[in-house]
């Protein structure tokens, strides 16, 4: 782990806003999400994963591509509005966690990633939050070397409400 990890981008979290409930499931492969029934009541989901297959996990592209398959059959069979979300941009290091656990993530493996996630995603409808292309140019701007919790992570929730917004 980065030596100082927010606590609000680790474990299960429930939250109301009003008459809105919002429940993060903490599931970095979506496992959970394609093997469980427990998420089909849910009027939208916001759903993605690129970062950890990339880390130190060191997945290979015919896995990855195997997996978003799997997730996009389990999507199509959802009555829950989908909305797929792209892996932000990785901030860059040359020492700390990325370097100590031989992480992968690059900007090259991410573009792979979720450019075919898109692909998928795309060809059955699922709208997409590219965090990818807002954090571009700002992963400087990360303060523990892996989440966004500053004018990054506001723009990114500002493009995800215009999208939950145009659902249909």
């Amino acid at each position: 782990e980065p030596p100082v990890c927010f606590a609000n981008t680790k474990g299960n979290h429930k939250r109301q806003f009003g008459d809105i409930q919002v429940d993060f499931y903490d599931d970095l492969f979506l496992d959970k999400f394609a093997s469980s029934s427990k998420f089909d009541g849910y009027d939208v989901m916001i759903v993605g994963f690129a970062q950890h297959p990339a880390s130190k996990e060191h997945w290979p592209l015919k896995r990855y591509f195997a997996s978003v398959d799997q997730k996009a059959r389990k999507i199509k069979n959802l009555q829950s509005k989908v909305v797929w979300y792209l892996a932000p941009q990785y901030p860059h290091t040359t020492n700390g966690y990325p370097v100590a656990v031989k992480d992968w993530r690059t900007d090259a493996r991410l573009t792979l990633f979720n450019g075919y996630a898109e692909k998928v995603m795309r060809e059955i409808g699922v709208p997409i939050v590219d965090g990818y292309s807002i954090s571009t140019g700002m992963s400087h701007t990360s303060p523990d070397q892996a989440h966004y919790s500053n004018f990054v992570s506001h723009e990114i929730v500002q493009l995800l409400l215009s999208v939950l917004y145009h659902l249909k």
